[in-house]
């Protein structure tokens, strides 16, 4: 192989890496973001069935340079079953350059998780419906109901265009709701995608994962409040 092309391969992705560094900032960096839940809009609890969140699982599975952006990965700690649960737990997305090259992640805050956020965007849905929502089950009396959740995707990505960059952020849970003895299945999912000028910051990322967990919790109140109203 002559040696000019060989140094032109050599070169390439390392100007391409650089390029996006410039371009970004930190795309080669681990960043967090903190997510606000939407408020419960307010509603008589007083006389209203009380709930009990029971488990809340993240059941995600991690992959070590998956052929799909949509599916979760790690820049950082080597391979995905040596990370701490600590850091997958509050893994949201990956940092990626103009051309859609995974390099940095996008990690919640400390002191939130996957978990949390559901379980909060679930108490906030149950009670805009009028529910009395507990986090754990003990002392509720009888009549009470209970929800538990399987989060099976809560995961972000982008697709870079032509002067527009596309946000996606994806949830997909299912709910074993169970009263009066009987347990069905639930399932809630939701996808949004927004247009973004030029590379995707912080900011919008955490505007689009805001939005999504707005859009769940409506999905949850007309999903599952209806099935706790009538069995």
């Amino acid at each position: 192989m002559n040696s000019g092309f060989q140094a032109f391969a050599l070169t390439v992705p390392l100007v391409l890496a650089l390029a996006a560094a410039a371009t970004t900032g930190c795309v080669t960096s681990r960043g967090e973001l903190k997510l606000e839940m939407p408020a419960a809009q307010s509603a008589s609890t007083s006389a209203g069935r009380i709930v009990v969140i029971g488990a809340v699982r993240d059941l995600r599975v991690f992959q070590d340079h998956p052929d799909k952006p949509s599916i979760p990965s790690l820049g950082f700690g080597g391979p995905v079953e040596k990370v701490p649960d600590s850091i997958k737990q509050r893994a949201i997305a990956r940092k990626r350059s103009n051309w859609g090259i995974a390099y940095g992640d996008i990690l919640l805050e400390e002191g939130q998780t996957v978990e949390g956020l559901v379980r909060a965007a679930v108490a906030s849905a149950l009670e805009s419906c009028g529910f009395r929502v507990r986090d754990h089950a003990g002392g509720e009396g009888k009549g009470a109901a209970r929800v538990d959740v399987n989060v099976q995707k809560f995961w972000g990505w982008f697709n870079p265009g032509v002067g527009k960059t596309y946000l996606n952020a994806w949830t997909e849970t299912k709910f074993a709701i169970t009263v009066d003895g009987r347990t069905r299945l639930v399932p809630v999912e939701r996808r949004i995608k927004k247009n973004v000028h030029g590379m995707a910051a912080g900011r919008h990322w955490k505007e689009c994962f805001e939005d999504l967990l707005k859009a769940y919790v409506d999905d949850v109140k007309s999903k599952v409040c209806a099935g706790l109203s009538h069995p």
